[in-house]
């Protein structure tokens, strides 16, 4: 979907702290219901961690977007996988993927 590198983690703690701006806020939705948070910072999307290095996971896209109110963040997508070729019996593709623009989190009511 784009060529931007994204091969590293940042803490939720640090980035909060540090308060850089944010080009793209994207959650990944990787089932129904759990979502995974990566941030665009430069030219590299980072996956948002916890202290020790584990991935963050959310049930809602609400309560993933929920910690980053106070970021400056440009753009917010949502990214889904479609599982068609892996149901079919084809390997995994990145081309089907969809991504759609959604609200920034200080726009959500919560």
């Amino acid at each position: 979907m784009d060529h931007i590198a994204r091969t590293s983690t940042i803490a939720l703690r640090v980035l909060l702290k540090t308060n850089p701006p944010v080009k793209i806020l994207r959650l990944r939705s990787l089932e129904p219901d759990l979502y995974l948070v990566e941030v665009l910072l430069d030219s590299q999307y980072l996956t948002v961690t916890d202290d020790h290095a584990k991935n963050l996971v959310y049930r809602s896209q609400l309560e993933a977007k929920r910690p980053f109110k106070s970021l400056r963040i440009n753009s917010a997508v949502l990214i889904h996988a479609s599982s068609y070729d892996e149901m079919i019996g084809l390997p995994v593709s990145q081309g089907n993927q969809l991504q759609t623009r959604i609200s920034l989190p200080v726009d959500d009511y919560s």
